[in-house]
């Protein structure tokens, strides 16, 4: 890491500026400056940290806090290939505890396998992803249904009543889907 930032051509690189007849103009934002950060601490760094928060070791919680801010897509894949690594292991139960919080609706795409894990603390914490995605305002409640149905449908009475008590809550948001109609 250099000690100056070369900000243009940073915005160039992540696409933020947009150049018009009359000049330009720049998309900017905390996702922006995330991704930004991202490339100047560089790419590592989620990876980095997600096995040091994982080791539960003094300065694990400013690495998670770290990610957390961040939400690196290296940590978050360096979360799913533990997990896939030993699907019913405590580190890919972890792991999935480290990914809820720090998930981006990218991780969505991967719901399906976590809920397939055997061990149910790990689909419990898979569940609890759904709401903090949609407690950040970046999972609409009607985008939110067909997973939060899947887990309604778990084989598991704990986490049936954890994907209830969400859907409680996104109720009091808006009108559930007929399917889920009678919980």
């Amino acid at each position: 890491m250099s000690d100056k930032v070369d900000w243009r051509d940073l915005a160039d690189a992540l696409g933020t500026i947009k150049f018009t007849d009359g000049g330009h103009s720049e998309l900017s934002g905390s996702g922006a400056a995330a991704r930004a950060l991202n490339l100047i601490v560089g790419n590592n760094i989620g990876a980095d940290a997600a096995d040091f928060y994982l080791l539960h070791q003094p300065g694990s919680e400013l690495a998670r806090s770290v990610l957390r801010l961040l939400r690196p897509k290296s940590a978050i894949q360096r979360c799913l290939e533990i997990f896939r690594s030993a699907p019913v292991s405590q580190e890919a139960c972890d792991s999935v505890e480290l990914l809820r919080s720090i998930a981006t609706p990218w991780v969505l795409e991967h719901f399906d396998e976590l809920m397939s894990s055997h061990n149910e603390t790990t689909r419990m914490w898979a569940v609890s992803l759904l709401d903090d995605l949609w407690m950040a305002g970046e999972l609409e409640v009607e985008n939110g249904w067909p997973y939060l149905l899947r887990a309604i449908r778990d084989p598991s009475p704990n986490v049936v009543e954890q994907a209830k008590g969400i859907a409680e809550m996104w109720d009091d948001e808006e009108k559930r889907p007929s399917e889920a109609e009678g919980l």
